[in-house]
């Protein structure tokens, strides 16, 4: 028995006092990269003679998406229809662009409303951000 013990203790590596261990690592969780402000229109008018909507947002937008039948009008003061949005736009600044209508049929209620759904195809052109588009606005706005 006093052979295995002298074996063992053979078997045991001790370390030199001039080493010392490695403190352990600690790991630290990833932040993701921040969130992307939210896409925000600061103004919308109305052409009731052009038929067209201007939108207005507070950064530069990438419209190369547009969905036109997101959007839609509800003019019961001048033209007296529901005016949808279409697939022609234009780019008036690095913000804003406009948008061609064309008659939905007729308009209801007292006040220009302009809504526009969520899938919209709007997003900020730095960060992607999506606009969620309005429930509800009344125009002119902004």
């Amino acid at each position: 028995m006093a052979s295995a013990r002298a074996h063992e203790a053979s078997q045991v590596m001790r370390i030199p006092s001039s080493i010392t261990p490695m403190k352990r690592r600690v790991r630290r969780k990833r932040r993701g990269a921040p969130a992307a402000a939210a896409l925000t229109l600061v103004a919308a008018s109305f052409d009731p003679v052009e038929e067209t909507v201007l939108l207005t947002f507070d950064r530069a937008i990438d419209v190369s998406g547009w969905v036109g039948s997101a959007l839609t009008v509800n003019d019961p003061v001048s033209t007296v229809n529901l005016l949808g949005g279409t697939w022609i736009v234009e780019m008036m600044s690095a913000a804003s662009v406009r948008v061609t209508l064309d008659t939905l049929g007729d308009a209801s209620g007292s006040v220009v409303l302009l809504v526009v759904d969520a899938g919209n195809g709007v997003v900020a052109a730095g960060d992607g951000a999506a606009w969620a588009g309005t429930g509800g606005v009344a125009l002119p706005f902004g």
